[in-house]
């Protein structure tokens, strides 16, 4: 969120005003262990890249971490999967969304009672590389590594933050900007890579976005 000095209103990196709210969730809290468990993951430079947003990263975690909202109501949010035994709240987004990596590598298709599955399981885990934008690095880095370790180690238990299934790399790239503005196909300021390759070929295009991010 950007914070509007002149209007003394937060905004989004599209120029949108947001809106405080007040509402009913179900809230997931970071505890002393999972912090010193992040810190520990993201300190790697195996797990996080490029150096930049691994030291925001580290900055961010070395002060105090909020809770966090993992439903909405489901009268605001219909869409969604609804809170088990809740069907007045919904999952939040990115908590159900998140997920979906563990569908990919399996676990629709296992006994999850079975141990040596399940530890296939969290060894596919491990070897998980994601590429994502920076505005969803909070997600895949911080939420994401937190709700894997609290679904396969409730306690929290003192282990090497290597035993659990975490994933292997998260690679963050940065946004393209137009007129100092984040591509978006709301706004339709976005340029079609297409145009760009065929401009300058598309090794060179391959080389500036894994060179550059």
């Amino acid at each position: 969120l950007i914070f509007d000095e002149e209007k003394q209103v937060y905004k989004t990196e599209l120029g949108e005003e947001v809106e405080m709210i007040s509402e009913d969730n179900y809230i997931f809290t970071f505890r002393e262990k999972m912090t010193d468990l992040l810190l520990k993951w993201v300190s790697d430079p195996r797990s996080v890249r490029p150096k930049a947003m691994q030291n925001k990263l580290l900055s961010d975690l070395k002060k105090e971490r909020p809770s966090l909202s993992v439903s909405r109501p489901s009268k605001r949010i219909s869409w969604g999967i609804s809170v088990p035994g809740r069907e007045d709240q919904t999952m939040y987004v990115w908590l159900d969304a998140l997920t979906n990596y563990l569908t990919v590598i399996g676990l629709d298709r296992i006994d999850t009672g079975n141990k040596e599955a399940m530890n296939i399981l969290k060894e596919n885990i491990k070897q998980s590389v994601h590429f994502v934008g920076k505005d969803i690095t909070k997600f895949h880095c911080i939420h994401w590594p937190s709700f894997l370790a609290c679904a396969f180690h409730p306690d929290l238990s003192e282990k090497l933050h290597s035993d659990y299934p975490l994933p292997k790399l998260v690679y963050n790239h940065y946004h393209w900007l137009k007129d100092k503005r984040k591509m978006s196909k709301s706004l339709g300021n976005v340029v079609d890579p297409n145009d760009v390759i065929d401009t300058y070929g598309i090794d060179a295009v391959r080389y500036y976005f894994l060179g550059y991010g």
